[in-house]
């Protein structure tokens, strides 16, 4: 365990740092970009003009003076061409743009666009924006207007730049799965896993077990991290789309925090009821503000509530009274959440202009949840299994001979009522079995008895029943099996054992032989139990028939 656990905070750390400090280095100007010059020209939405540092930005909370509209802002890109630079083809690279639209335009010449620059009606704030400038596009001074609809923010945190296409598709390809594709890979996944979590968890419905609350909370963030994703033209208002986007967020919270508890078998203590009711509140609260510069102050602090959730999930691992290693794995989750969460909650109140990174803390500990629960039932499963086998062993050892490994006589009752409406019954009594006993003990005794199982098991068919019904007397049953094939059989076997002597204890060899007797039945219906007694009293009576001619012709 503990190397494991070593192993654990190991891939713990990583991961955090990943996250922390691997996304925003993604933001960042890259090694041999060419940059802007360092001051922009701003023109807000009033007409008022304005120099700009790089990491810009403007929003409405808390801010009485913020105005709606499109802001402009203009950049300048000076440099020597040379005959290498000219051949290449460049990205111009936005990596987070706060707005909900833009539109770009290099040296007056229209670029591209993304989103509905007319009423801001879109979400493409989490994404990075490339475009392609041909190289054609570039000159020694070169102007870049770029014109953000900003309902309710506007900026760009992080500096824009111009970046060869040679040489840097790695680097490109993987910013675009950082912002755009794996928020799309995730939120597939997460909703994936929290249908399966619905599914499983059905199978103990009426009763609301954790799968099945762990499960809605999947649904619900994959729903809420639509907020990441770039959406062009919502189908429906911008503010309710962020509305129900952080309501979603919240009930996700709240319904994971439910899960986590009932899979832990936690009670519910004053931190559940606080966050419960504070969750509720946050709720109900963001169904008034009407607009987006309202709803923005509102939910930019509705989320701090959010935050001691991945902590309180940290203590109660600590306090956990049982530990598998399938629980290093949630841990691990709530670990990398809990330190993701108080980054987010508390970094964009001291810095606005910072990327938001809650989303894949808590995407962590979703899928660390998911992936605890399939191993809790893979571990189940195993559990069950081996009680399976284990009931299937005791009740094989129940119903078999120990000496001889065929039935005992308790199979013979399960055999009765599971028969066909054709089948024979084939009685089998050792000859002279006591004088073997007496001649040579009852290891050899023993010793023939195993071996005249062993050759009725290589005559006899894989479905046919051998039954050891006493001392050295056995019952052969033989479904589908006509009188005149269980007649051949009978004498298959003898010669059989003729051919097999066993050897003595001074090494002789000694032979035996056996003596049998059928009874069959083929009717329209399932025997009945008093008829199956008949037929067995018959193959018992021409079993010791035959014992009786085998006398005769010895004597």
């Amino acid at each position: 365990m503990g190397r494991k656990l070593i192993i654990s905070i190991l891939l713990m750390g990583i991961l955090t740092a990943l996250i922390l400090f691997g996304v925003p280095a993604l933001y960042r100007v890259p090694k041999g970009a060419l940059r802007f010059n360092t001051t922009y020209q701003l023109v807000n939405p009033r007409g008022t003009i304005d120099s700009v540092k790089p990491g810009w930005y403007e929003n409405g909370v808390l801010n009485t003076g913020y105005v709606s509209g499109v802001y402009t802002l203009t950049l300048k890109l000076d440099f020597v061409p040379s005959k290498e630079i000219i051949a290449q083809e460049y990205y111009l690279v936005f990596p987070y743009i706060d707005g909900t639209a833009l539109r770009v335009f290099w040296n007056n010449q229209y670029l591209g666009s993304q989103g509905d620059m007319e009423r801001g009606n879109s979400n493409i704030w989490y994404s990075a924006k490339l475009f392609t400038l041909p190289s054609f596009f570039l000159q020694t001074h070169n102007l870049l207007r770029l014109e953000i609809q900003g309902i309710y923010e506007a900026g760009i945190p992080f500096e824009p730049y111009l970046i060869s296409k040679k040489g840097n598709a790695v680097r490109i390809l993987i910013l675009q799965f950082i912002s755009n594709w794996s928020i799309l890979f995730l939120a597939g996944s997460i909703f994936i896993m929290g249908c399966t979590l619905l599914l499983i968890g059905s199978s103990a419905l009426p009763t609301i077990d954790f799968r099945i609350l762990l499960g809605t909370a999947s649904i619900l963030t994959a729903l809420f991290l639509t907020d990441f994703m770039t959406l062009t033209d919502l189908p429906v208002a911008l503010v309710d789309f962020k509305r129900w986007v952080v309501i979603l967020r919240h009930g996700a919270s709240l319904f994971f925090l439910f899960g986590f508890l009932s899979l832990l078998e936690k009670k519910h203590d004053w931190f559940y009821r606080t966050y419960f009711v504070l969750q509720i509140l946050s709720m109900v609260t963001l169904l008034f503000p009407q607009n987006m510069i309202d709803l923005k102050n509102l939910y930019t602090f509705t989320y701090i509530v959010i935050a001691p959730l991945p902590l309180y999930l940290l203590y109660q691992m600590i306090r956990i009274d049982y530990f598998r290693n399938a629980h290093l794995l949630i841990l691990g989750g709530v670990v990398v959440g809990s330190a993701v969460a108080i980054r987010d909650a508390f970094i964009p109140l001291l810095y606005p202009n910072s990327v938001y990174l809650s989303h894949f803390g808590f995407m962590v500990i979703i899928l660390a949840s998911t992936g605890f629960v399939v191993l809790d039932v893979i571990y189940h499963f195993h559990l069950l299994l081996l009680e399976r086998m284990r009931s299937e062993r005791y009740r094989e050892e129940s119903i078999r001979d120990s000496l001889t490994g065929a039935f005992n006589r308790t199979m013979l009752d399960l055999v009765r009522s599971d028969l066909p409406s054709e089948f024979s019954l084939i009685m089998l009594d050792l000859n002279d079995f006591k004088s073997i006993n007496d001649a040579y003990g009852h290891l050899t005794g023993d010793t023939v008895l195993k071996e005249v199982v062993r050759i009725m098991g290589t005559v006899f068919r894989r479905n046919d029943i051998i039954i050891r019904t006493g001392g050295d007397e056995f019952l052969v049953v033989l479904p589908n099996c006509p009188k005149q094939k269980a007649l051949s059989l009978i004498e298959q076997l003898q010669r059989s054992i003729e051919q097999a002597p066993v050897k003595t204890p001074d090494h002789r060899d000694l032979r035996y032989s056996v003596s049998a007797g059928v009874s069959s039945y083929a009717g329209d219906t399932v025997v009945s139990p008093f008829t199956f007694s008949e037929l067995l009293s018959m193959a018992d009576q021409a079993m010791y028939q035959q014992k009786r001619n085998v006398k005769t012709r010895n004597l």
